[in-house]
């Protein structure tokens, strides 16, 4: 049987990459996206999930769990960043950049320790 690796942010230009390479090297990808998102992915189960809530973290282990007999790995590529010099950032989106690359990997970690 292939090792299993889920890919947060699986849709996103780096995810859809590491996807790709990871299925070519063997592995059975799944994968994460934001909810209401239309993207898809040739390289991975996609799962809808808002890695800042702690429940729906809860809920993708759940998921995965029934898909796979375990995680050999997790790749955390969810987040986002403005393009703006940081001269011209408010601080909401300072936060709102914190929120999203620091709590979302707080929360998978949680979720699947």
């Amino acid at each position: 049987m292939s090792k299993s690796i889920l890919v947060t942010g699986a849709t996103g230009n780096l995810g859809t990459t590491v996807c790709a390479q990871l299925a070519k090297s063997g592995y059975q990808v799944f994968g994460t996206k934001r909810p209401g998102s239309t993207s898809n992915s040739e390289h991975a189960t996609l799962f809808e999930a808002n890695l800042q809530n702690e429940n729906d973290c809860k809920e993708l282990f759940e998921a995965v769990k029934k898909k796979t007999d375990g995680l050999h790995g997790i790749v955390l590529l969810a987040g986002g960043f403005g393009m703006h010099s940081i001269k011209n950032l408010s601080v909401a989106d300072l936060n709102e950049m914190y929120q999203v690359n620091f709590f979302s990997a707080i929360n998978m970690v949680k979720a699947f320790w």
